[in-house]
C-alpha cells in the first residue's frame, strides 16, 4: 500500500472551507439530524474544492460496523447512504481501525476494498479524530488512477478537525434531544400509570400514549398467567388490523414475547423473517422488539413494539423500551397492591362487622328483657319472669358476647401498634401456671355459653418466662377465644403450658438454650394444611376442613403472631392427636 506524501503548506482556500464546516457545525437547527449535518458538509466541500467525490463513514454505537454517509459525486450522481459494513472491511473499516490516513493510487492494491463508488480507481481516506478516538474517516474515491496529490492530502487532513468537531456537536444536540424526548415520554407515561388503579385502563393508556408519543406501529402490553405458563395480551395501540386480538395467549419460548420472557431479557429482531417460529401479528410488520415487565429475577409481563420497516430499533431503541418496562411493572405492581389493600379493606370491614353482630344481639335482647320490665313490670317477656337459672345463663351469654366485642376492638388497635413497632413491651418474670389459670378463668363464660369444656393445666414448678403478662394472656385469650367458636358444642378445649422439648426448640429457636411450651388445643374440624400460615396474615379467614366455620376474624392470629415474636418466641399450628386443632407457642426461657 502506498504511503502518502508528505502534507502540503495549508493554504488559504482549505482555511476558508475549514471555517464554513465549523459554521456549519456550529448552526443552530433544532431540525437537523446527523445525515443533513453530512449532506451539508459534503456539499460544502464539493462547492469549494477541486475534489471528485466526499463521502464520510463513522464507527456505528456497536463498534463493529461503519455507517457510510454518502454524498454526491461531481458528476451528479447519487450514491446511496446508510449502507453499513464490517469494521474489518472497507479502506474506511481500515483507517478508522488504524488511525492512520490511506492513499491509494490503485484501489486493487487493497485486498479488503469495498467498491461502494462504482468507477473508482484511487482513493483517499483520512481518520476523523477526536483526542486519541476515531470516530470516523472522510474519504474521496476518482475514476482516475493515482488522482490524489500531497495537496489533496493537505486539503483532507485540514478538513478533518471540523468536521469531527461539527459531529460531535450535532450528535450531542441529538443526544441532549433524545433524552428530552425521554424524559418527556417518561413523565407522560408516570402521569397516566398514576392516574388510575384500573389495570386494563392503565395498560390501554400507556400503549396509546407511548405510540403517539414515538409514531411506533404497534405497541402491546402484556401479563403473564403464571398458572398457565403463558403470556397474556392485555393492551395494544396500532392502526394495523393485528390478527392477535386482545387475550391472545402465547406460552413460553414461542415467538418474539415467548422467547423474551423465557431469557427473561430483551431482545431485538430487526427482520422477523430470519426469527425461526415468529408469530406474525400482521403481516406488514418488519421489525419487532420486545422487553420484559421485570425486577430481579421477577417477570411480570412484557412490552412489545413494532415496526413495519427492517431494522427500525436499535438499542437506544432498546435502553428507552427497558426504561419504560421499569416503570410500567412499578405501576403495575402499585395497581394491584392497592387493588388488594382495597379488597382487604372490604373483607376487614364485613369481618368485624360479622364478628360484632352476633355478641351485639346477645348484649341487645338483655338489654330488651330489661327494658320490658320497666315497661311492664313482671311481663312474659321481661326480665322479672324469667327463672333465675336463666337469667344466670342470659348474664353468662351477655359477659361471653362482651368479652369477644373486646378481644377484637383490642387486637384491632394492638395489632397496629405492633406493626408500627409503637406498642412498649415491659417484660418481666412470669409463672406460666398463673399466666395461663388467668386466661382460663376469664373465658369460663364464654365457653359455657358455648357448651364447650375448658380446661387448663395448672403445673407447678415450671421455670419462670420473661414476657409482658398483660400482653401474653391476650394473646391466650385469642387463641382460646378462637378455639371455642371452632369447637362444636360438645366439645373440648384444653390450655397447657409445659417445659418445650429440646429437640422442639432448637429448630424453632436456635438460638435459645430453653423454653416454654404453650398449646390451646380443641376438637373442632382442624385447619387445612394449606390454610395453616396463611390464617397468621392480616385480614386472613381460614376455614375448617369441611369448609362451614370460619377460624379467624382475620385480626386475632395476626396479633398472635406479632406478639409472640416481639418476644423473640414462634407460633404454629398444626393436628392434634384425634380431632381439632393444636395451636403451639414457644417462649425463650
Amino acid at each position: 500500500m502506498p504511503r502518502p506524501d508528505p502534507p502540503q503548506p495549508i493554504d488559504i482556500n482549505s482555511l476558508q472551507v475549514a471555517n464554513q464546516i465549523l459554521a456549519i457545525g456550529l448552526r443552530s437547527d433544532p431540525d437537523r439530524d446527523l445525515d443533513g449535518l453530512l449532506a451539508e458538509i459534503s456539499s460544502c466541500i464539493l462547492d469549494n474544492t477541486t475534489l471528485p467525490y466526499v463521502g464520510i463513514g463513522l464507527l456505528a454505537s456497536t463498534r463493529d460496523e461503519v455507517v457510510h454517509f454518502m454524498g454526491e459525486r461531481r458528476d451528479g450522481d447519487a450514491i446511496p447512504t446508510g449502507i453499513t459494513n464490517p469494521i474489518e472491511v472497507g479502506v474506511v473499516g481500515h483507517v478508522i481501525r488504524t488511525g492512520q490516513t490511506v492513499l491509494l493510487d490503485d484501489v486493487t492494491e487493497f485486498e479488503a476494498y469495498l467498491d461502494l463508488v462504482p468507477g473508482s480507481r484511487s482513493a483517499l481516506t483520512v481518520p476523523l479524530k477526536l483526542g486519541d478516538e476515531t470516530i470516523g474517516a472522510i474519504n474521496s474515491e476518482s475514476p482516475d488512477l493515482a488522482h490524489f496529490g500531497p495537496e489533496d492530502l493537505a486539503l483532507l487532513e485540514v478538513l478533518a478537525m471540523p468536521v469531527a468537531l461539527s459531529i460531535e456537536t450535532v450528535q450531542r444536540d441529538q443526544e441532549m434531544r433524545r433524552k428530552m424526548g425521554q424524559l418527556r415520554l417518561l413523565k407522560r407515561v408516570s402521569d397516566a400509570i398514576t392516574s388510575t388503579v384500573d389495570l386494563d385502563e392503565l395498560l390501554q393508556r400507556t400503549v396509546d400514549l407511548i405510540r403517539d408519543e414515538r409514531g411506533w406501529s404497534m405497541v402491546a402490553l402484556g401479563l403473564v398467567n403464571e398458572a398457565a405458563q403463558a403470556i397474556v395480551l392485555r393492551a395494544v395501540s396500532t392502526d394495523l388490523d393485528l390478527l392477535l386480538p386482545i387475550g391472545y395467549s402465547e406460552g413460553i419460548g414461542i415467538g418474539v414475547v415467548g422467547e423474551a420472557y423465557r431469557r427473561s431479557a430483551s431482545l431485538l429482531v430487526r427482520d422477523v423473517d430470519t426469527f425461526e417460529g415468529y408469530v406474525s401479528a400482521h403481516p406488514d410488520i418488519r421489525c419487532e422488539l420486545c422487553s420484559p415487565l421485570k425486577l430481579d429475577d421477577h417477570v411480570l409481563g412484557f412490552i412489545d413494539i413494532a415496526s413495519t420497516e427492517p431494522d427500525a430499533f436499535d438499542l437506544e431503541d432498546l435502553e428507552l423500551l427497558e426504561t419504560l418496562a421499569s416503570h410500567i411493572y412499578q405501576a403495575i405492581s402499585n395497581a394491584r397492591n392497592l387493588r388488594r389493600i382495597t379488597r382487604l379493606r372490604e373483607d376487614l370491614s364485613k369481618m368485624v362487622v360479622h364478628d360484632l353482630r352476633n355478641p351485639m344481639t346477645v348484649i341487645g335482647s338483655l338489654v330488651d328483657l330489661h327494658a320490658k320490665d320497666l315497661a311492664d313490670p313482671g311481663g312474659a317477656d321481661s326480665w322479672s319472669a324469667a327463672s333465675p337459672g336463666d337469667q344466670e345463663l342470659f348474664i353468662q351469654s351477655a359477659s361471653s358476647a362482651y368479652s369477644q366485642m373486646r378481644t377484637l376492638l383490642d387486637s384491632l388497635l394492638t395489632l397496629q401498634k405492633l406493626e408500627a413497632n409503637a406498642l412498649p413491651i415491659h417484660k418481666q418474670p412470669c409463672d406460666p401456671a398463673a399466666l395461663v389459670r388467668e386466661s382460663g378463668q376469664r373465658m369460663v363464660a364464654v365457653a359455657t355459653a358455648r357448651n364447650v369444656t375448658l380446661e387448663w393445666s395448672d403445673t407447678p414448678d415450671l421455670d419462670a418466662v420473661c414476657v409482658d403478662p398483660r400482653l401474653l394472656v391476650r394473646v391466650l385469650d385469642n387463641l382460646v377465644l378462637n378455639a371455642l367458636n371452632a369447637t362444636p358444642a360438645g366439645g373440648h378445649v384444653s390450655l397447657v403450658a409445659e417445659p418445650a422439648e429440646p429437640e422442639q426448640v432448637a429448630q424453632r429457636l436456635p438460638m435459645a438454650r430453653a423454653a416454654l411450651r404453650l398449646a390451646v388445643l380443641d376438637t373442632g374440624p382442624g385447619v387445612p394444611p394449606e390454610d395453616r400460615e396463611r390464617i397468621f396474615e392480616k385480614f386472613a379467614s381460614g376455614t375448617s376442613r369441611h369448609r362451614s366455620q370460619r377460624r379467624s376474624v382475620g385480626l386475632g392470629l395476626a396479633f398472635c403472631r406479632l406478639a409472640i415474636r416481639a418476644h423473640g418466641g414462634a407460633i404454629w399450628v398444626n393436628d392434634r392427636e384425634g380431632p381439632g386443632s393444636r395451636f403451639v407457642m414457644l417462649l425463650p426461657q
